[in-house]
């Protein structure tokens, strides 16, 4: 028999928490961005969500943060907050692929083509 837990609309209810995570997590994967903690994250979302509201008093931006971590918000504000989000920089620094910038000398490799030219006359 299953037991009544509470009132059914408490267990439609999404988790906030869980809900949150998600966001965050797709921010961290959609930039690439595993290095970022939730506190950072936030912050920059906050901030982001600042520009673009309106209201000078801060009431706007937090309905539209709660809509945000909660899960929501539509496709045009996720994708208006993405376009203004200032990311910190990575913490361990970015490296350059290492490339050889020198042309190697051209007497080897004429060598080693008169030498194939050479097998391949000779075998027919």
């Amino acid at each position: 028999m299953i037991a009544d837990t509470g009132s059914a609309e408490a267990a439609f209810r999404p988790d906030p928490a869980g809900a949150r995570q998600a966001f965050l997590g797709e921010l961290r994967r959609q930039f690439s961005r595993h290095d970022l903690d939730d506190e950072t994250l936030e912050r920059a979302v906050s901030e982001a969500v600042g520009h673009l509201s309106q209201d000078p008093a801060g009431e706007g931006r937090d309905a539209l943060l709660e809509r945000l971590f909660e899960g929501r918000a539509d496709a045009a504000l996720h994708r208006s907050v993405v376009a203004s989000l200032c990311l910190p920089a990575p913490r361990a620094p970015l490296q350059m692929p290492t490339q050889m910038l020198e042309r190697p000398p051209v007497l080897p490799r004429l060598a080693a083509l008169r030498a194939f030219a050479r097998r391949r006359i000779g075998e027919r």
